[in-house]
């Protein structure tokens, strides 16, 4: 089984609303959601490493 990212969302609300509406519509696979940090500055990476 392979993993596949079927779209990208900067709020977790978001992403969560195509989990809905992918399950409404009968989308056949689980599918997870993935949370990656996004960082506005270096110094923020830094402390996330």
């Amino acid at each position: 089984m392979g993993s596949h990212q079927v779209g990208a969302f900067t709020t977790e609300a978001e992403a969560e609303k195509l989990l809905l509406r992918l399950q409404a519509e009968g989308f056949f696979t689980e599918l997870q959601i993935n949370l990656v940090p996004v960082h506005r500055r270096v110094e923020d990476w830094e402390w996330d490493r």
